[in-house]
């Protein structure tokens, strides 16, 4: 699997990247890498900045809609997730060397959807983010239990739903419910919107991983988005995400 990927090159140690293989793009005034994805490791102090675990999204990133009951005004409201498919993750080893392995390889993440979300709005893709605020009730909250994160919030009466509602044990990522008619109701729920992307990207994002999650594509309802009103390709590019 071949990929391409920025970094945060200093400008002291541009001449060790150039020497493993990263070029420079002008433009946008960044080091890049493309080629295959297991030479990413080459590249982990740059891309994983001193992060012992780092994600990173290649192909698609999703949005992932669904209806829960509002706790305080009962009434149905829209909730979403994030949500990534085929990854590759950096980990630092105890002697500080980092390790790659790629999701594509596992048979258990085969056509996989990782439910995900950011409680920071930061860590969110310019563009990503404002296609949320502008289309769903989710902003800035406070949460006695989260403290304030950036949240889903009742589009009926404003109270702040949490971002929980996939990761709980009556949603469809528990691994309590076996695959068969009551999990194929939950997952028919809900809405997958794909967002193929151009170049892989480093989210800074919690994940969650269960034995459900190849069961999205399988029940779930799939389409295509773009992000952007003047985007006229299938994919969006990390100039067009970022906003740069």
């Amino acid at each position: 699997m071949n990929g391409k990927i920025y970094m945060a090159v200093p400008f002291a140690e541009k001449d060790n990247a150039k020497a493993l293989g990263a070029k420079w793009d002008a433009t946008l005034k960044k080091w890049y890498y493309e080629g295959p994805v297991y030479n990413y490791v080459k590249f982990a102090k740059w891309i994983a900045c001193g992060r012992e675990e780092t994600t990173i999204a290649c192909g698609y990133i999703y949005i992932l809609e669904s209806i829960q009951i509002c706790f305080r005004c009962k009434k149905p409201t829209r909730v979403v997730g994030l949500g990534i498919g085929e990854h590759v993750m950096l980990f630092m080893g105890e002697d500080g060397h980092y390790e790659i392995e790629v999701a594509e390889d596992m048979a258990e993440y085969d056509e996989a959807i990782h439910v995900a979300w950011a409680n920071d709005e930061h860590a969110i893709p310019k563009a990503l983010l404002e296609y949320l605020q502008q289309n769903y009730n989710v902003h800035k909250g406070f949460s006695r239990t989260a403290g304030e994160c950036f949240a889903n919030h009742c589009d009926n009466c404003g109270v702040i739903q949490g971002n929980f509602f996939l990761f709980g044990e009556d949603s469809p990522l528990t691994a309590l419910i076996p695959d068969g008619s009551q999990l194929q109701e939950k997952f028919q729920k809900i809405k997958i919107f794909s967002i193929g992307i151009d170049e892989d990207l480093v989210l800074d994002w919690d994940f969650s991983y269960c034995d459900n999650d190849c069961l999205y594509f399988k029940y779930g309802q799939t389409k295509d988005l773009r992000l952007l009103p003047s985007q006229y390709d299938d994919t969006i590019t990390y100039k067009e995400l970022y906003g740069i």
